[in-house]
């Protein structure tokens, strides 16, 4: 098992996050997993440089970056279209680094313990494109990362002004279910200002922020632990 395996493993360890499976046959699949994404990222050393930047200083969203890559690729494991559309190794890296951008937002913001006024949200919503500036210059297969990272927040805003249209292209879809991911996690783990969600309300708050991908997260709630249960 390498470094970076280990590290993905005691990401989940934590009883305030979301946890792996315990049934036996799905933590098997769920460590092949973890298995391949860590070969993945080992590949390459702009990639290895980024995440050591995210555990120097981004806190828990180090963790949550690990623990979002593994919940999409888990949802992947279901989408062929998806993985037939893009490398294996940019979608790998887009849900590991989705938050990537977030090492250009100010401390005195990012780890703001109350609630942000308008200005700063505002300013912490850019990592969206920080994070696609950062990723753009990653060689090789992983070519294709910035555009999801770039996008990754976009489902949820479009839908929530009412201007989302559900469309079959493969882009959309990744797009969907990074979200899905990064909100599912965000959602089963506890952070510094909130406690997890129960099962029950990660699903009815997902129904509502995400309503066209009920079933997949009842997928990822059949598949892992959250935090509060």
């Amino acid at each position: 098992m390498t470094t970076l395996e280990e590290e993905f493993f005691r990401e989940f360890l934590d009883l305030d996050v979301v946890g792996l499976s315990t049934f036996p046959s799905i933590r098997r699949e769920q460590e092949t997993l973890i298995e391949r994404i860590s070969t993945t990222l080992l590949s390459s050393p702009q990639l290895m440089g980024l995440l050591a930047q995210t555990r120097d200083r981004l806190q828990f969203y180090y963790g949550h970056g690990l623990r979002t890559g593994v919940i999409f690729m888990d949802l992947l494991t279901q989408e062929p279209e998806v993985l037939n559309s893009f490398t294996y190794e940019s979608l790998c890296a887009a849900g590991c680094y989705h938050d990537v951008g977030k090492l250009k937002v100010p401390d005195e913001i990012l780890f703001k313990p109350g609630e942000l006024s308008p200005e700063e949200k505002s300013i912490i919503d850019l990592h969206d494109r920080h994070g696609e500036e950062m990723l753009s210059g990653v060689n090789g297969k992983f070519y294709f990362a910035h555009k999801l990272v770039g996008t990754h927040h976009q489902y949820p805003r479009l839908f929530a002004e009412g201007r989302f249209v559900l469309s079959p292209d493969p882009l959309t879809r990744a797009t969907m279910l990074l979200s899905l991911a990064d909100q599912f996690e965000a959602l089963s783990s506890m952070r510094d200002y909130r406690g997890a969600f129960s099962v029950e309300g990660v699903q009815t708050e997902l129904n509502r922020v995400l309503p066209h991908l009920v079933q997949e997260a009842d997928y990822l709630n059949s598949r892992y632990v959250n935090a509060k249960n």
